[in-house]
């Protein structure tokens, strides 16, 4: 899929892509829609390196529980978690 078909999916305008930098705002509805919007076109295997890169040396703070649910998120949403 190319951006121009990923853009239009998320209801962004086909000539806006023509004009330059784009600013929009994009609702997810679900989690397929995240995953697609954050795929970078990785096989399986690199995405979960990906994810590892992205989050390497992050620490999240003690106790704090929006950390950790990001992590997972990420990983989700960008790994194969």
């Amino acid at each position: 899929m190319s951006i121009r078909q990923l853009l239009a999916s998320f209801g962004v305008p086909g000539a806006a892509a023509s004009e330059g930098t784009i600013q929009t705002t994009v609702s997810i509805h679900n989690e397929t829609q995240l995953k697609d919007l954050l795929d970078i076109g990785l096989p399986p295997e690199r995405r979960a390196e990906h994810a590892d890169a992205l989050l390497d040396g992050v620490i999240a703070p003690a106790g704090n529980q929006h950390v950790a649910l990001l992590h997972r998120l990420l990983r989700y949403a960008v790994g194969t978690g």
